[in-house]
């Protein structure tokens, strides 16, 4: 394609891309604009219905950014921006979840 285009065209595009660029890393942006946006909306649900800001004084849900689901494909990402989690903070993860998950079992209703 480049030995079909001009000199002005090819300069032409740059200049475009400049102002609106095209590429892959836009798809990787939208993906995680609406990533983002979910996850914030579901905790800010999580924590209304079950009343919680209430309940902890001022405690407010955690939000995400955009930038926590922008893949890093150049691996440019620090090891302080990516902290890593020992097997003990797994499993009190996974143990919390199941827990949760445990104690809404009995109070789910058919209807």
């Amino acid at each position: 394609m480049l030995a079909e285009l001009t000199s002005n065209q090819i300069t032409d595009w740059i200049a475009y891309n400049k102002i609106d660029p095209i590429g892959e890393w836009r798809s990787d942006y939208r993906i995680a604009l609406v990533c983002a946006t979910i996850v914030n909306v579901g905790n800010s649900l999580i924590y209304v219905m079950k009343g919680l800001w209430s309940k902890r004084a001022g405690r407010k849900p955690k939000f995400v950014t955009v930038q926590d689901f922008i893949p890093d494909w150049d691996g440019k990402k620090t090891k302080d921006e990516v902290p890593d989690q020992s097997i003990e903070e797994q499993k009190r993860m996974l143990l919390s979840i199941a827990k949760t998950f445990g104690a809404t079992k009995g109070k789910r209703t058919k209807k």
